[in-house]
């Protein structure tokens, strides 16, 4: 669904996102699956699950394709981190804050 306002579309909008949430956020924009997330950050499934519902809620979307998408266009995430992580060079600190 678009965004009504185009100045979220540059970058400039912030989220409210905790940083273990932008960290589940992170591993989902890889495309691993929710047990896979837990055993990364070394927490439960239903904790995962349960940071999932909160940032659908926090950034208004419904599916998990639409989370990850809005997360890369507002600058939730910084695809710059996406690709370090996928080279294993990741010293963002969205990856390294807990």
């Amino acid at each position: 669904r678009p965004v009504a306002d185009d100045s979220r579309l540059k970058g400039e909008y912030r989220s409210d996102l905790t940083p273990r949430e932008k960290q589940v956020v992170l591993y989902l924009c890889l495309g691993m699956k929710e047990a896979a997330v837990a055993r990364e950050l070394g927490i439960c499934p239903a904790t995962v699950h349960s940071h999932i519902t909160r940032v659908h809620r926090k950034l208004d979307v419904q599916s998990r394709g639409l989370l990850v998408a809005v997360a890369i266009v507002r600058g939730v995430i910084c695809v710059s981190d996406l690709a370090r992580l996928l080279n294993g060079t990741a010293d963002c600190e969205t990856a390294n804050t807990a």
